[in-house]
């Protein structure tokens, strides 16, 4: 994340499911997922989709199904996630995208895949071609490694440790951060209270298990109210005079539940 930050690397293309490249903070539009990843669903209805922090599948559903039980907020329909099954077709958006990404490209760098599942196997070729340099990192032997210019058998994590020594650039520490949106609008016979949850890269994603909320507004007092379902918003007649928060995170990485009073945003 840190070379494609500094546009040393251009764009990654992984045949990856566990979304650990887009948490380690590669923007989305320097990846290619041809794969698809456990962490998106998205809706067939209007195009709407979900980025969250939890795996997004339904196992007791067919692999084929897609279907996450789950309803897009925006106009209702079934969301699906993003996994592609064997025997089902990449997405074409994405390999088209991977494909004029391979077709830019001054170097390619093969990390840790033995490129024996293609279409992934064939985006070397697209280097290759071009007469461009292309350098494969794994311990098994592939069938480029004669028309690799670098060959090194080694561990993928050793390896780049290595070259990031060598370019002089500190790996920085993986940290979870986690941005806030919580409004409170007064928007005079009632109110409406929103929370939203972003990465770092300021895009929406759902981590946000809960929010509880204790208030007291003009015509009723609301004790333990708990929002779970997305949308996390709640309308309320009249103004709201006093409000306690906790939001709860899902805790994959050991999160504390976040807790504030109205108090604090008065001004």
């Amino acid at each position: 994340s840190e070379l494609c930050r500094r546009d040393i690397i251009r764009h990654v293309i992984t045949q990856n499911v566990d979304g650990l490249h887009r948490k380690s903070g590669i923007q989305e539009d320097k990846i290619s997922e041809l794969h698809g990843t456990i962490n998106k669903e998205y809706c067939k209805g209007c195009g709407m989709s979900y980025l969250r922090d939890f795996n997004v599948r339904d196992y007791s559903n067919t692999e084929r199904k897609h279907k996450t039980l789950r309803n897009c907020v925006k106009c209702g329909s079934s969301l699906h996630d993003t996994i592609v099954y064997f025997g089902e077709p990449l997405p074409a958006d994405v390999m088209e995208r991977a494909k004029q990404e391979a077709n830019l490209g001054d170097l390619c760098i093969v990390i840790g895949s033995s490129l024996k599942v293609s279409p992934a196997s064939w985006f070397p070729r697209y280097f290759i071609d071009r007469e461009k340099p292309v350098a494969i990192i794994n311990l098994q032997k592939t069938h480029l490694d004669r028309s690799s210019q670098i060959r090194i058998g080694g561990l993928s994590d050793q390896v780049m440790e290595l070259l990031m020594k060598e370019l002089n650039i500190e790996i920085p520490q993986f940290s979870i951060h986690r941005w806030i949106s919580f409004k409170v609008d007064d928007l005079g016979d009632h109110s409406i209270i929103r929370a939203k949850n972003y990465n770092r890269q300021k895009v929406e994603i759902s981590a946000i298990k809960s929010v509880t909320l204790d208030l007291n507004a003009d015509k009723a007092i609301f004790s333990d109210m708990t929002l779970e379902t997305e949308p996390l918003q709640q309308i309320f007649h009249g103004k709201i005079h006093h409000l306690n928060c906790k939001i709860s995170f899902f805790g994959h990485h050991q999160e504390k539940d976040f807790e504030f009073n109205f108090a604090d945003f008065e001004n």
